[in-house]
Order: C-alpha cells, then structure tokens, then sequence
C-alpha cells in the first residue's frame, strides 16, 4: 500500500511539473506579444543595465537594447517612410524629433548645428544637399565641445551629396555613411594663355565628376580637323578647373615654373606625324592646370612651347586628373 502511494506521489509531481511548464510556455507567448518597455531619457541614464535589457528613449524616439559586449544598439520606431522630413534653406538647429533634413543651398551657404550628442545617444540623422549650385554649401557643425569624428564639423558640396550621422550618447557624431553621385558632367573650357585658338575642332570633350569624399576627376580630349584660325597665343597654355572650385594647395604644390604638383597624365602629338609625347599635368595655380612635355635629354617643357596652336599640323591631346579640392570634407 505504501508503494502504491509513493508511485502515485511521484506520478503526481510529474504531472504537476509539466502543468507548471505549460504555464510557463503561455506566459512567454503572453509576455511576447503585451510586453513594454520601460521609458527612459536617454540609455546612457540606465542604471546597470545587462544584456538582454530593452528600453523606449522617448528623447530619441528610439528603442534601445543592451547586447553582449555591453554596447546600446538602437532602432527608430515606425518605419523609414515616416521618418519626420524638414527641408531647410537658412541657418537651422537640428531637433531631436528631426529625422531627414533636406538642405537647399541655392540661395547661398548655410550652417546646420546638431544637437548635443550626450542628449541624443543613438539618434540617427540624415542630411542631403538637393541644389546643384557648386559655390554654396552646408556645414554640419557640432554643438558646444562636440564633434563629428574628431572635428568641428563636416560639410556637403554637390548636389545630393548626402551624410548619415549616429550619436555616441556622449561627445561624437559618427558618420555611418557618405554617399553622392558620380555621374560624370559636361563643362565649358577653353585653353588660357595670351588667347590661343585651336582652329576648327573635331573633338573637343571635356568631363568632371566627383571621385572621393574631397577630390574630383577630370576627362579632356582635343583634336583640330583644319588649322584654318589657329593661333599659338602668348603664354603658356592652361585649363580651368571646372566651376568656382579650388585645388586644395595644403596639400598639393601649385607652381607656373614647371614644379607643381603632378594630378594626372595623358598625350599629346600631331595627328598627321610622328612626334608623340606622353603629357604630365601639373597644377600651375590653385584654378588651374598645365601640361608638360619631355622635351628630350630629360628636360621637361610646357607643352605650349613644343606643340603649338600655330602649327601647320593637326594636334591631337587628351588626359585625365585627379585633383583634391579646397573645403571639402576628407571623410
């Protein structure tokens, strides 16, 4: 009798513990779909936090998580096509209920300040340049003793130039993304140097566009069909740097003596005749370019003073360059 009512207590016991489990395995579905978060202002206000922890930032707007390596990761609530867009044309401080601030500088340059980073851990923002003006531009700055990855401010420079900014929550703006087209683009140029003429041009190709965070590209190709009104000028032939842009001389050497820095290469020759050359391109001064040319023995020239406009043949050139510019941002 006494085995029966230990078996039965234990049959007992089992049955209770999976009953206790089912009511564990209903909560968990319970608490999946009613759970909430506590609110706090700000994750870097969480006391002690472990992993697993999930917070709502009602100052950001944002849910916070604390993962393994004791790191807040963050993510905004709703979705991207309700993120709150402003469009803004003057000076402006950026809010924390800002999402997307579209920046129109075709009226002329402008600041954007960002808020306090302490006061915004986590907070995502999106800035993008919508006019196509090439002279005005926004400047990002931080606020108070902030930065934006150790300086004082980022900017944008061509149209749709546009950069990603995520607070540290407590003194920096990271920029998690930089993105603007590269699509190449046409430009007007003509060749400087006491008024030279190619004559008539069966090509005559020149193209820009931006090839990194602070440096454009340049294309050119030249070559004359008739010698008919060609002149050689009087000086030493350059090219400008497309629209009211400057070559960044901090870092390069700009010099109208054959000793500036070298940004690109090509050739040049007369398209009928023998006498090719491979071409160096030289920043003479900040807005402009010069070509050079080895002129035999290792002596290097301008290319004006071996392949003349004047000449009875056909001339024929092209290169390409990469040329840093002034004000733009290195990252």
């Amino acid at each position: 009798m006494n085995r029966l009512y230990i078996i039965s207590l234990q049959l007992f016991s089992v049955f209770a513990s999976i009953s206790a489990l089912a009511m564990d395995m209903s909560s968990v579905g319970t608490l999946g779909t009613s759970f909430t978060a506590p609110t706090v202002k700000g994750t870097a206000n969480v006391a002690n936090p472990i992993m697993g922890d999930i917070v709502y930032d009602w100052t950001a707007n944002i849910f916070g998580g604390y993962d393994k390596n004791g790191t807040w990761q963050t993510f905004a609530t709703g979705n991207a096509a309700n993120a709150a867009v402003v469009t803004k044309t003057t000076n402006y401080t950026i809010t924390s209920t800002d999402d997307t601030i579209l920046a129109d500088a075709s009226g002329g340059s402008f600041t954007l300040t960002l808020p306090s980073a302490s006061s915004n851990s986590g907070k995502i923002f999106r800035i993008q340049k919508i006019d196509s003006s090439l002279s005005n531009s926004i400047t990002i700055s931080r606020a108070g003793s902030d930065t934006v990855e150790g300086d004082t401010s980022t900017s944008l420079v061509t149209q749709y130039d546009a950069v990603t900014l995520i607070s540290d929550g407590s003194a920096t703006w990271y920029i998690l993304a930089r993105q603007f087209p590269q699509t190449w683009t046409s430009f007007s140029t003509n060749l400087n140097g006491g008024s030279p003429s190619f004559g008539t041009l069966s090509i005559n190709t020149a193209y820009w566009r931006r090839n990194s965070a602070n440096t454009i590209e340049i294309k050119y190709a030249v070559k004359t069909s008739n010698t008919s009104g060609a002149a050689a000028g009087s000086g030493t032939y350059t090219l400008t740097i497309p629209g009211s842009l400057t070559a960044d001389t901090t870092v390069l050497t700009a010099d109208s003596n054959l000793m500036g820095s070298n940004v690109g290469s090509g050739s040049i020759g007369f398209v009928t005749g023998p006498s090719w050359n491979n071409m160096g391109v030289v920043l003479y001064d900040s807005t402009h370019l010069g070509f050079t040319v080895n002129t035999g023995g290792g002596s290097l020239g301008w290319a004006s003073s071996n392949f003349s406009l004047s000449n009875a043949n056909l001339v024929l050139a092209n290169f390409s360059a990469v040329i840093p510019i002034s004000g733009w941002p290195n990252k």
